[in-house]
């Protein structure tokens, strides 16, 4: 299995990220999440808002396989 790293190059593909920021409003000075990035026009953006700058990014996250029943 292969590592994500931390980048702070933004997504070049659509998919679901983790993206860490400093947050002043966090306890822990840090807030990370995950979240989708998929095209708007003609722009890779997070819902419909441009993928910010200064940023730190990890993914794609590649999507789970499924077993032979299904689940």
């Amino acid at each position: 299995m292969n590592k994500m790293k931390w980048t702070k190059n933004k997504p070049t593909e659509v998919g679901w990220y983790w993206l860490r920021e400093t947050d002043r409003f966090c306890e822990a000075g840090v807030s990370i999440r995950v979240e989708y990035v998929r095209w708007y026009g003609r722009e890779l953006c997070i819902m419909n808002w441009p993928i910010p700058e200064n940023k730190e990014w990890a993914g794609p996250i590649p999507e789970p396989k499924e077993d032979q029943n299904g689940v």
